[in-house]
């Protein structure tokens, strides 16, 4: 892996990693001072945050993938900043209408959507007003994070993002404890925030981008060339949209508010693997990918496709392996082992973990298929799966509970990793299909498995819940040495970084 591709690694897993960890600390804060129901509307914020994300795909991934390339004269340049342009219209004039809408059927909203148990309707109603606010802030926010990372300006994008991070999850907690615990006060503070990101990364976005002789514009042409892949772009992004949050709304709105909370924390739970790990690799590989398939060196692609699969699995397989085989010992840990809703955690993590590890694992396929501007394959197969999907959460969760919902979740993810991956080889890395299922992914999470569960039914079980974690801590980093030692990719890595600390410290001494 070049320096360059590792340094911007490393501010990512830096930036994502600090605000995702903040989060996971201050989220037991949160239930503790704002209650089980109040945080219950929280929880409904963090949904419509991962639909806003999912649904702006269609803007930022169509500016990454044109802003990838660096412009070569005058011309490029204008279309460069006339792109960026086109790109700000479209989002802040989605913003506009989603945050309008969810404003205008907040009272519906708090009707239908939420049980929010003692809470009163009229707060329920404005505490997803200012969720609305918030939503229609992330928009703008997220094209300038993907503009960014289309320069390769992700060591200042980290930088920022985790900054205001700080600010925004610690002061949030530090406004409930010394001001006032109550949920308007917690969603005014994120609105805030999030208003600050939004401003830095403009003004960051605006003095990286190479001057053009006429000011940028909002350009026809950049939407004639590009309608094709933003089409193929939107259709998955609200395809995916439904796929990855219609349980969440289903269980928000037809089980008790406790049920929603453990439910939406069993997935923030899980989604750690993905924010320390996947989607900070996501954010450098798919660029790279871009800039690599342009040059039609499919060995090389292949290569490097392959290698960030490998390094992928190495730090997620083990994570999901705690997950999945020890999940008790953390929940004890971060919520307290007092907690009433660990058990019901505990009884969704593994299927909903297993899901996440998956899907973590398809990104980089997905990502591929954006590089080479191939959008129908994701397209198809979320429609095709989608009213599959939908028939199955929204008759089994109102009957038999959260769990139909956790249990669909992983079949969906098996589904892309059996169907999507073949049928994305037939096309792309023909000679990769087999590889990349075997060695890259299937006999490693296996073994990991494997490994992880031999150890730790070695050891006699501890009352202490910290000496639990500590436990299936160094087990996971047993499992993650032997990954490194049995993939090439990884092995090779780990040997030259040695190699590099050995000559280091050879020159001190001779020095």
């Amino acid at each position: 892996m070049k320096p360059r591709l590792s340094y911007s690694l490393l501010a990512t897993v830096f930036g994502r990693g600090l605000s995702g960890g903040l989060a996971l600390v201050v989220t037991p804060v949160y239930i503790r001072l704002l209650g089980t129901e109040a945080y219950g509307l929280f929880g409904f914020y963090l949904v419509l945050f991962a639909t806003a994300m999912f649904l702006d795909h269609a803007v930022s991934s169509t500016i990454i993938r044109a802003l990838a390339r660096p412009p070569s004269n005058d011309d490029e340049r204008q279309v460069y900043n006339d792109t960026l342009r086109t790109g700000e219209a479209l989002s802040i004039g989605t913003a506009l209408i989603v945050g309008a809408a969810i404003i205008g059927f907040a009272p519906w909203l708090a009707r239908t959507m939420i049980h929010a148990g003692s809470l009163p309707h009229d707060q329920v109603a404005d505490g997803i007003r200012l969720i609305g606010l918030v939503t229609a802030a992330q928009w703008p926010t997220m094209l300038y994070s993907g503009a960014l990372t289309g320069l390769g300006r992700l060591v200042e994008l980290s930088l920022v993002r985790g900054a205001v991070a700080v600010v925004q999850w610690l002061g949030g907690a530090g406004l409930l404890w010394l001001v006032s615990p109550r949920i308007e006060v917690l969603l005014a503070w994120q609105g805030a925030c999030v208003f600050l990101l939004a401003i830095l990364l403009r003004y960051m976005i605006h003095r990286s981008m190479p001057r053009s002789k006429a000011p940028p514009r909002f350009s026809k042409q950049v939407v004639a060339t590009s309608w094709r892949f933003g089409l193929g772009a939107m259709t998955i992004a609200v395809t995916g949209t439904i796929l990855t949050q219609a349980d969440k709304l289903l269980v928000s709105s037809s089980l008790p508010v406790t049920t929603f909370v453990a439910y939406s924390l069993a997935f923030t739970v899980a989604s750690v693997t993905s924010v320390f790990i996947v989607a900070p690799a996501m954010s450098v590989a798919f660029p790279h990918f871009t800039r690599l398939y342009a040059t039609a060196d499919d060995l090389r692609l292949g290569n490097e496709y392959r290698r960030w699969t490998q390094l992928t699995i190495v730090f997620l397989a083990p994570a999901t392996c705690v997950l999945v085989l020890a999940p008790a010992s953390l929940l004890n840990a971060w919520l307290g082992a007092r907690s009433t809703m660990s058990a019901e955690i505990a009884a969704y993590l593994p299927w909903i973990a297993l899901g996440t590890m998956i899907n973590a694992v398809m990104l980089l396929p997905f990502n591929l298929q954006l590089a080479a501007g191939w959008t129908l394959l994701s397209s198809i197969k979320n429609l095709l799966l989608l009213p599959i999907f939908l028939l199955t959460i929204v008759i089994g969760i109102p009957r038999y509970g959260a769990i139909v919902g956790a249990e669909a979740w992983l079949a969906l993810n098996l589904s892309y990793y059996i169907v999507e991956v073949y049928c994305m080889h037939r096309r792309l890395l023909k000679n990769h299909l087999l590889r990349w299922w075997g060695i890259d992914t299937l006999l490693p999470v296996a073994a990991s498995f494997a490994i992880f569960e031999l150890l730790h039914t070695r050891f006699t079980p501890s009352s202490s819940s910290i000496i639990e974690l500590l436990r299936s801590a160094v087990i996971a980093l047993i499992v993650t040495i032997a990954l490194i030692a049995a993939l090439p990719y990884p092995r090779a890595i780990a040997s030259d970084l040695f190699s590099r600390a050995r000559f280091a410290r050879a020159q001190r001494r001779l020095d």
